[in-house]
Parts: C-alpha cells; structure tokens; sequence
C-alpha cells in the first residue's frame, strides 16, 4: 500500500526459498524457488508514485541482480583507477614531449658542447635522475626540464610551488609540485660530489626550463646561481650557457663526460 504522504525511498528485498527436496527413488534433486522482488519509490511533495515489481525465475533473476551490482562495482572502483591511470600516462608523455624539445633546444649548441641526458647517479647512497647536463669549454650545467601547463607560482625559498591551470571542460585545477630550484641544487651537490671524488674541481651552474609554450612563470625571490626559464626565453637559457668566460679545455671536457657516464647507474 501507497500512502500519499510517504516521503523517500523504501527498498523491500525479500529471497524466499523453498528448501531442497530429495526424491529416493527416482534419486533425483527438486529446487523450488520464488523471488519477489519490489521497489517503491513513494511520493513526495513534487514527486510521483512509481512502482516495479520484478517476479520471475529464481536463477535468472539472481544472475541480473550479480551482474547489476557488477556493474556498480566496476563503475564505483575500477573507472576511478582508470582515470589515474591514464592522468598518469598523461603526465609521463608530456614529461617525454617537454624533455625531447629541451633536448633539441640543447643540441643547438657548438658542436664542442657535449649533453648527457637522463644521467642517473648515486652519491652518498642516495640517486639523483638529471634531465640534462651539458659539459662544454664555459663550464658544466645542470638543467631540469619541467613541462607543467598554466601558471606557475613559485619562490625560491619555499619548498613547493603551485601550478594552476584549466582544463579542456573549462574545469580549474591546482597542484603543488616540489621546487625544482631545489631539486637542482640536489642534483648539482651530488655532481660534485663524484666528479671531486675523481679529482675534478669544478664549479657546476644549474637552471630550470619550463618547456611548454602553454606557461607562464611567476617567481619570487629568484636564485641567480639558479635561474628559471621558459619556453619563451629559450635563447636567454643559451646565452646563460655561452655568454661566460670559458674554463675548461676540450681535454678536461672529454674527461668530465667519461666520468659522468661512467658512474651513472
């Protein structure tokens, strides 16, 4: 019975079955079974009286109601674990597409400037994964490439950054991400490390490139043994590299490179 003023939703599930019964001399097993099965919605001030009843084969009835809550499953856990799946390759590929363009902008330099790229080293028994460096007669450089879309707010003295951004659906996002300004002085640190455990002193520069031309940086308190470019001022990067006094000879600079390469991972 429906009552007019009935508000929400009652869900009546009632499995009635009827207990197996074992016939001795035809030797063979009997399954009586009923199902009913009611859903009422009952009416509310601006709503309808609906009513479903669903009676029919036990064993087909249950084998709808499993792959209904499949479904719900499926839908509630594995489509969440998918999109971060996929969010994940995202981020990866464009990690790929900002390294490869840095790379191209790198190769750009005379020929007598050597890139080692993706070097991954270990100093004091922690790893360090270096994006680019690039050994040449003005020094050695340390370069982390960041491909991050948006806005960019950072200062140098904190220890994470902000990206902003909006998404194709006009959706806002924001994230933080470790300062990169101190991920290089890291890397720059256990650098050095190997090279003066070798013999080589050198003073090793570093900078950060957002790649993406879809960017905009805005840094406060900047480093300037750390600077930070972006895809609009690529050439400044370059010119960071070249324009200095040069220090080391094409001798020393084959030697730093073996070195590198011989003691990464």
């Amino acid at each position: 019975m429906l009552h007019d003023n009935a508000h929400g939703l009652n869900c009546i599930i009632l499995f009635q079955f009827l207990r197996h019964n074992y016939d001795n001399k035809e030797h063979q097993l009997h399954d009586w079974c009923s199902f009913f099965f009611t859903v009422l919605i009952n009416k509310t001030d601006n709503g309808i009286i609906f009513l479903t009843k669903f009676r029919g084969n036990y064993l087909m009835n249950l084998f709808y109601i499993l792959l209904f809550v499949t479904i719900i499953i499926l839908a509630i856990i594995v489509l969440p674990l998918l999109s971060i799946i996929r969010n994940k390759r995202e981020i990866i590929a464009s990690g790929k597409q900002g390294e490869e363009s840095t790379a191209y902008l790198l190769y750009s330099l005379p020929d007598d400037y050597k890139l080692i790229r993706n070097a991954v080293i270990s100093y004091e028994g922690k790893e360090s994964e270096i994006d680019n460096i690039v050994v040449g007669a003005t020094g050695v450089f340390v370069i982390e490439t960041k491909n991050h879309k948006g806005h960019i707010f950072g200062d140098c003295d904190e220890r994470y950054w902000l990206q902003y951004k909006i998404d194709k659906y006009g959706i806002s996002h924001t994230k933080n991400f470790y300062n990169p300004t101190k991920q290089v002085a890291t890397h720059i640190y256990r650098l050095k490390g190997i090279l003066k455990e070798n013999k080589i002193r050198v003073y090793i520069n570093g900078a950060v490139y957002f790649s993406n031309p879809e960017n905009e940086v805005n840094i406060e308190n900047p480093r300037e043994d750390i600077p930070v470019f972006n895809y609009y001022s690529q050439y400044e990067l370059l010119n960071y590299i070249l324009c200095r006094d040069k220090i080391l000879n094409d001798k020393q600079v084959e030697q730093i490179v073996n070195i590198i390469n011989e003691k990464q991972l």
